[in-house]
C-alpha cells in the first residue's frame, strides 16, 4: 500500500514539474521598460511577461490587465486580436511583424513600450489587411440594399443603414519604439454598400479612434485617428429611374501626441469621406493635440480633418513660427500646418563658429538651437579640424570628422583648430595622388591636400599620341610650375589655393612624312566616271592650289555597286595616318561623302590584300566644308611596310529624291572628293643646290631603312683617285650611308623595311652629333659634300662635331680641290660626269672613264663636259 502511494506520488511530481517547464517557456521572470511619462523613475520592470511568437492569435484577457513582450524576430501570419488592457514590450532590437494587424476594438486597450529612448530599440512592423486598421479596429462589412426603395425613396422600414459601419477602435498610447504602419492607426475603413432589391447601397462609417504618443518613432502610411468611408453604389431598377449610392462618414479619431517623431502620410485626427456614384459623405471631425516635451520631438501629417489644436508653439524647419492656437483642418488665418513637419519652439539661442577661422570650416546642423539639443559639428571645406572647443558646453570628439554639444541656456561660440586643405581636378586622362599619404584627406567622399605637399601626375597618352600641352593652374588662374618625373609623368608643389590641371593629347607625328601628289602615289586602277574625273584625280596633289580652276576631284555617279582606287609607291612605305580632302564644288550638293569605306595593302603585288583601315557609318566629313582635310588612322599597329593599295567606298551621305508617277524616287549616291594624302614612317631634308639646277644631300640612319620619293635618286660613292663614283640603289638600308639627288629641294624619304647592308661603298655617316676623333675609321681627314668657292663636291671638313644623320668620306690627306662625283649606269658604264672643276686656262678638263685627268687623250672614248665623247 505504501509502494502504490509512492508512484502517484511521484507521477504528481513529474506532472508539477512539466507544467513548471512549460510555464517558463512562456513566460520571462521579469523584463524591464521606458516610461517617458515618470520624469524620476522611467524604467520600470513588468513581472512575468508572456512572449509572443509566430502562432500568437489573441492576448489579454477581458476586463484584466497583461503583459506580454516580443524579443528577437518574429514574424505573425495571424490578425492578433487584444482583449482587455495589453501592454506590450518591444524588447531592444527586435522586429516584430504583425503582417495582419493588431486588432484593437473598443472598449479594449492596448499599450506599446519600448526599452530605451534611444537608437536600437525595439521595431514593430504593423500591416493592414482589407479595411482593417493595421493597428485599431476592423473594417466595416459589405452591406447589401441599405439605403432607401428606389419606389418609396423616404421610406427606410426595414433597411439597415449602418449596416457597413466599421466598429469603433479602442484606445490605442504608444510610449516608444519604432513604429512603422502600414495602413490606419485607430478606425478601420467603412464598408461598401451595394444595391439590392430595388434599395441603393450606402457605405459604411469609417470607425471612430483614440491614439495617445508620448514617445517614439511612428511613421504611418494611412489614417491616424478615424477610418476612411465606404463606397455606396446605386441601384438602377430600369432605364427611367435610378437612386444613386451614398457614401460613408469618416470617422471621428482623438489623437494626442507629447512627444517623439511621428510623420503620417495621410489623414490625422478624421478619416475622409467615401465617395458614392450618387454623392459622398462627410468628413470625418477630429481632434487633435501637439505638445512637446524635447527638443527632439518633431509632429505632421499630410494633411488634418478637424481640429488640431497647438498647446505650444511650433516653428517648421524653415523657422516660422506657428502660436499656440486652433487649426481648422490645419490651417488658422494664413498660417498651414499641412504637410510640415513642426518642431518644439522655445528659447532659441545662435552658435557662432569664431576663432582666426573661416567659418566655412565647420558646419554646425542648427545654427539656432534651445537648451538641451544635440548640436552635431562636421568639418567641411577641406579644413582637417584637429580640436573644437565651445563655450559653456563640453565637447565630444567622435572621432570621424564630427563633434557633438549639448546646447546650453545661452549663445555659444564654437572654436576649432584647422588646417586648410585644397582640392585638384583634372581632366579625365590625368591621374594623380600625394607622395605621402599624411597629405591627403578624404571629406564628404571628396579628396584635398595639403599645401607644400608634393603631387605626382600621370597623363595617360594613347599609342600614338604625344602631349601636347599641360596646364596646372590655381583657381586665380596662375600657373603652377611643374617638372618631369619620368615618361608622361610629372611632379609640382600643392600651393595654398585649389588646383586645374588639363592635358590635351595630339597624334604624334614625329617621324612621320605626309606623302602626296603624282611623285609619290602611281594609280593603277580605279571606277572612272568617264567625265576627266577618274580616280587619278585623287591622288594628283592639288587640293592645295589657290586656283579653284586647279583644284582636282575624283568623282563618281553611283557607288552602289562599289568604288575603288589602286595605286602604289615607288618603294614599301610604313603608313600611319591618312587624309581625305572634301571636294571643292560642293555648291549645295549634298550626299557625296563617303561614310563606309576600307583601305587595303600590300607589300607586293602577288601578295593577299590586308585591310588596314575600315570605316562603317562614320559622319565625320559631313560637315559640308569645301575642301576640308579629315585625318583618319591606319590600323597597323606592327608597323609593317607596304607599297601596293586599295581605297574602296562602300557607301556615302545619300539622298532620296521623290518622284510620281511619271518620274519614280531617285536614290543619289554620287561620291566626290578631291584629295588622298598618307602619313608614313620618314623624314624630310633640305637639300643643297649645285648651281645647275640638281639639289644634293647626304643621308645616314643606324636604324631605319628609307625609301625616297620620285623626286629623288639613291647613290652609294667609291673614292677613286680624286674623284667620287656614284651607283644608283634602289633604297637606303639601316646602317648605310648614301648620297641624294633630287628636282626639288625638300626630299622626303620614307620609312621601308629593308635592311640588307650594300658593299663597296665608301661612305659613313653618325646617326647623332658626334665629337671628331683624331682618327676615324683609319683616315685623318673627313670629307662632307657642299658647294663652295672652290665648286660643288666633297671638301674637308674642318668642324669639330659632325651633325646628326650626315654622310661622309674618310681619307687621308689630299689636295684642297673637291672630290668630283662621277656616274655610272648599272653596267658600270660612265654616264655623266657633274661639276667638275675648270682648270687653270678655263678650259674644261678630259677625262678617261674611271675619272682621272688625260692630258694627251689617245683613240678612244673619254668624257668633256659632262658628255662621252669619242676621240679618233
Amino acid at each position: 500500500m505504501e509502494t502504490k502511494k509512492h508512484f502517484f506520488s511521484m507521477r504528481a511530481t513529474m506532472l508539477l514539474l512539466l507544467m513548471a517547464l512549460t510555464s517558463i517557456s512562456a513566460w520571462a521572470d521579469n523584463v524591464t521598460y521606458f516610461d517617458p511619462t515618470d520624469a524620476v523613475n522611467p524604467t520600470k520592470t513588468a513581472e512575468n511577461p508572456t512572449v509572443i511568437t509566430s502562432e500568437t492569435t489573441e492576448i489579454g484577457s477581458e476586463g484584466q490587465t497583461t503583459w506580454y513582450y516580443v524579443s528577437g524576430t518574429v514574424t505573425n501570419g495571424n490578425r492578433i486580436e487584444v482583449k482587455g488592457t495589453v501592454n506590450i514590450i518591444l524588447v531592444d532590437d527586435c522586429v516584430f511583424t504583425a503582417s495582419k494587424g493588431i486588432r484593437v476594438e473598443s472598449p479594449n486597450v492596448l499599450n506599446i513600450y519600448a526599452q530605451k529612448a534611444d537608437d536600437g530599440c525595439g521595431k514593430l512592423i504593423a500591416k493592414h489587411e482589407g479595411k482593417n486598421a493595421a493597428i485599431g479596429s476592423n473594417g466595416g462589412p459589405v452591406a447589401y440594399g441599405n439605403g432607401p426603395d428606389i419606389n418609396e425613396p423616404d421610406n427606410f422600414e426595414g433597411t439597415t443603414p449602418d449596416a457597413a459601419n466599421a466598429p469603433e477602435a479602442g484606445t490605442i498610447t504608444i510610449y516608444g519604439g519604432d513604429i512603422y504602419v502600414n495602413g490606419n492607426i485607430g478606425g478601420g475603413d467603412g464598408g461598401d454598400g451595394h444595391p439590392s432589391n430595388n434599395k441603393s447601397g450606402i457605405g459604411g462609417k469609417g470607425g471612430d479612434g483614440t491614439i495617445i504618443i508620448h514617445d517614439g518613432n511612428i511613421v504611418v502610411y494611412g489614417n491616424m485617428g478615424g477610418g476612411k468611408g465606404g463606397y455606396g453604389h446605386g441601384v438602377e431598377l430600369d432605364e427611367n429611374r435610378y437612386q444613386g449610392g451614398q457614401g460613408g462618414n469618416g470617422g471621428a479619431g482623438t489623437v494626442t501626441i507629447n512627444g517623439g517623431y511621428v510623420n503620417v502620410y495621410g489623414d490625422m485626427g478624421g478619416g475622409y469621406y467615401g465617395d458614392g456614384n450618387d454623392q459622398h459623405g462627410n468628413e470625418g471631425s477630429g481632434d487633435v493635440s501637439f505638445s512637446w516635451s524635447k527638443p527632439s520631438d518633431m509632429f505632421g501629417a499630410q494633411s488634418y480633418n478637424g481640429t488640431v489644436h497647438l498647446l505650444k508653439p511650433f516653428m517648421d524647419s524653415d523657422e516660422k513660427v506657428y502660436k499656440e492656437d486652433d487649426y481648422e483642418d490645419g490651417i488658422s488665418g494664413d498660417a498651414r500646418i499641412i504637410n510640415k513637419l513642426l518642431y518644439p519652439y522655445g528659447t532659441m539661442y545662435d552658435i557662432t563658429i569664431g576663432g582666426n577661422y573661416d567659418p566655412a570650416c565647420l558646419n554646425p546642423n542648427k545654427t539656432r538651437a534651445m537648451e538641451g539639443e544635440e548640436i552635431k559639428l562636421t568639418a567641411v571645406n577641406g579644413y582637417k579640424v584637429s580640436s573644437v572647443t565651445v563655450t559653456d558646453a563640453d565637447v565630444t570628439d567622435n572621432q570621424n570628422g564630427t563633434w557633438t554639444f549639448t546646447m546650453p541656456a545661452k549663445a555659444v561660440t564654437v572654436t576649432p583648430t584647422a588646417t586648410r586643405f585644397y582640392q585638384v581636378s583634372s581632366s579625365s586622362n590625368i591621374s594623380y595622388d600625394v607622395a605621402n599619404a599624411n597629405d591627403k584627406m578624404v571629406q564628404n567622399s571628396k579628396t584635398f591636400y595639403r599645401p607644400g605637399s608634393t603631387v605626382n601626375l600621370e597623363v595617360t597618352v594613347p599609342d600614338g599620341y604625344i602631349i601636347q600641352s599641360l596646364t596646372i593652374k590655381d583657381e586665380d588662374d596662375q600657373n603652377v610650375s611643374y617638372s618631369a618625373n619620368g615618361t608622361n609623368a610629372y611632379t609640382f608643389t600643392m600651393p595654398t589655393k585649389a588646383v586645374t590641371m588639363e592635358a590635351v593629347t595630339m597624334r604624334d607625328f614625329s617621324g612621320l612624312t605626309l606623302i602626296e601628289g603624282t611623285a609619290a602615289f602611281k594609280v593603277t586602277d580605279g571606277t572612272d566616271d568617264g567625265y576627266d574625273d577618274g580616280p587619278e584625280n585623287l591622288l594628283d596633289g592639288k587640293y592645295s592650289s589657290t586656283d579653284d580652276s586647279n583644284y582636282s576631284k575624283w568623282v563618281v555617279d553611283d557607288v552602289t555597286t562599289g568604288c575603288y582606287v589602286e595605286f602604289n609607291t615607288p618603294a614599301p612605305v610604313v603608313p600611319k595616318h591618312y587624309t581625305l580632302i572634301s571636294t571643292n564644288s560642293y555648291g549645295g550638293i549634298i550626299g557625296c561623302y563617303p561614310t563606309s569605306w576600307t583601305i587595303k595593302a600590300k607589300v607586293s603585288a602577288d601578295k593577299e590584300w590586308t585591310t588596314i583601315a575600315a570605316e562603317s557609318n562614320n559622319n565625320t566629313m559631313s560637315d559640308e566644308q569645301t575642301c576640308h582635310s579629315y585625318l583618319f588612322d591606319f590600323d597597323n599597329p606592327g608597323n609593317n611596310a607596304y607599297k601596293y593599295f586599295r581605297f574602296e567606298v562602300t557607301a556615302v551621305e545619300g539622298w532620296v529624291e521623290l518622284g510620281d508617277e511619271w518620274n519614280p524616287t531617285f536614290s543619289h549616291n554620287w561620291l566626290e572628293l578631291s584629295e588622298m594624302q598618307m602619313y608614313v614612317r620618314g623624314e624630310t631634308l633640305t637639300a643643297n643646290d649645285d648651281g645647275n639646277g640638281n639639289y644634293w644631300a647626304t643621308y645616314y640612319n643606324g636604324s631605319t631603312s628609307y625609301a625616297t620619293d620620285g623626286n629623288t635618286t639613291i647613290y652609294k660613292g667609291k673614292k677613286s683617285d680624286n674623284n667620287v663614283l656614284l651607283t644608283q640603289v634602289d633604297d637606303i638600308p639601316a646602317g648605310n650611308a648614301v648620297i641624294l639627288k633630287s628636282k626639288v629641294p625638300t626630299i622626303t624619304l620614307m620609312q621601308t623595311t629593308k635592311s640588307a647592308d650594300f658593299t663597296d661603298n665608301d661612305l659613313h655617316g653618325v646617326s647623332e652629333r658626334t665629337q671628331i676623333a683624331t682618327s676615324i675609321y683609319g683616315a685623318s681627314t673627313l670629307y662632307v659634300m657642299g658647294n663652295t668657292s672652290k665648286g660643288f663636291g666633297f671638301h674637308k671638313y674642318t668642324g669639330t662635331y659632325m651633325p646628326a644623320n650626315k654622310a661622309f668620306l674618310a681619307l687621308g690627306s689630299t689636295s684642297s680641290a673637291p672630290l668630283r662625283m662621277v656616274f655610272f649606269d648599272d653596267d658600270d658604264t660612265t654616264t655623266a660626269i657633274e661639276s667638275l672643276s675648270h682648270d687653270a686656262a678655263g678650259q674644261e678638263g678630259i677625262y678617261d672613264l674611271q675619272g682621272r685627268k688625260v692630258n694627251q687623250p689617245s683613240r678612244g672614248l673619254y668624257i668633256v663636259n659632262g658628255k662621252k665623247v669619242m676621240i679618233k
